[in-house]
């Protein structure tokens, strides 16, 4: 994505999603339904995301979705929030009765960074930052670091 802004001035974005109290689920119900879990997220997200978008797992309960062609990061927090709303309004099926998960949701465009590391930093401190003010939620962060040694600042 990165050669394709340079040759094409083709911006992109970067979601980092992470699934609510995940913790819980495999504690309560068991591992083999947490990966239920996981695999129907994982599918809710790739049917509402267009065909060359794509949705990796990249440990645990975390994912992240890189979204080609975007042409502003209101259009790419449209699509963050369609994510919030794909995962929470659907419960999940199980024997004991539905699950309902949630999930937090970290967001930058590639004006965030100018390499891969620097960009997945930012989207993992608006994750963070989402997070850590409630969770369900969607934070667009524009940075990750300023020019002073402190870690993860999110505007």
């Amino acid at each position: 994505l990165f050669a394709r802004k340079q040759r094409f001035a083709e911006q992109f974005a970067l979601l980092l999603l992470d699934l609510d109290h995940f913790k819980s689920i495999n504690v309560t119900y068991g591992h083999g339904t947490g990966e239920e879990v996981l695999r129907v997220t994982a599918s809710r997200m790739m049917l509402d995301l267009r065909p060359f978008d794509q949705v990796f797992r990249v440990g645990g309960e975390e994912f992240a979705v890189l979204l080609s062609a975007v042409d502003s990061a209101g259009t790419v927090r449209q699509v963050a929030e369609r994510l919030l709303h794909a995962i929470s309004a659907h419960p999940i099926p199980h024997p004991s009765g539905e699950l309902f998960v949630t999930a937090s949701i970290g967001v930058v465009t590639d004006a965030a960074g100018s390499d891969p590391t620097m960009l997945y930093e930012a989207a993992d401190a608006a994750l963070y930052h989402a997070k850590s003010t409630g969770r369900n939620r969607v934070v667009v962060g524009e940075r990750a670091y300023s020019s002073s040694p402190e870690v993860g600042t999110v505007r």
